[in-house]
């Protein structure tokens, strides 16, 4: 996962559109083989969650090839404006149907991950739009007051005052 560098002053945030993914991301997409391991071996998919990662990289795959522009010249003209990703070509239940464990990558013959996408496309729903599931805002609050996703108050360790009981 890569970092956000410049945080304090990046004025966007993830990826919003197609030409907003690194080069290796666009790479990725066409050099799928869609053998299927990935979506074999999700557990998100094998509990008939919204998400296929195969799927999701060809639906990528096929946007890029009809919506690249000048990223990968098509006989389509470009949109005046550009098709968001979320909401469009990937569904939000997809988008957060994700557990990040990297199965997707660890199974794939080519070393292909959508985690790495769907993470920069949540990045963009999260930081630029304030969109999320409703189950996410205690872990943000948490994460926010106290500094952990649990909400819990840090222990004051070996120095802090004890009580015996």
């Amino acid at each position: 996962m890569r970092p956000i560098p410049n945080f304090e002053e990046a004025e966007t945030y993830g990826v919003t559109e197609i030409k907003e993914f690194t080069w290796k991301q666009l790479l990725d997409l066409d050099a799928c083989t869609r053998c299927g391991r990935c979506q074999d071996n999700c557990p998100a998919h094998l509990s008939e969650k919204p998400l296929n990662p195969k799927k999701v990289i060809q639906d990528l795959r096929a946007h890029l090839f009809t919506k690249g522009g000048t990223l990968i010249p098509t006989n389509h003209q470009p949109e005046s404006e550009p098709s968001p990703l979320v909401g469009e070509i990937i569904s939000e239940d997809t988008l957060w149907s994700c557990t990040a464990c990297l199965n997707c990558y660890e199974q794939c013959p080519v070393f292909i991950s959508g985690f790495d996408k769907i993470i920069d496309m949540r990045r963009s729903s999260v930081l630029m739009e304030s969109r999320f599931p409703n189950e996410l805002k205690e872990v943000f609050r948490g994460m926010e007051r106290r500094g952990n996703p649990w909400g819990v108050e840090k222990e004051r360790g070996l120095t802090g005052p004890r009580t015996w009981g």
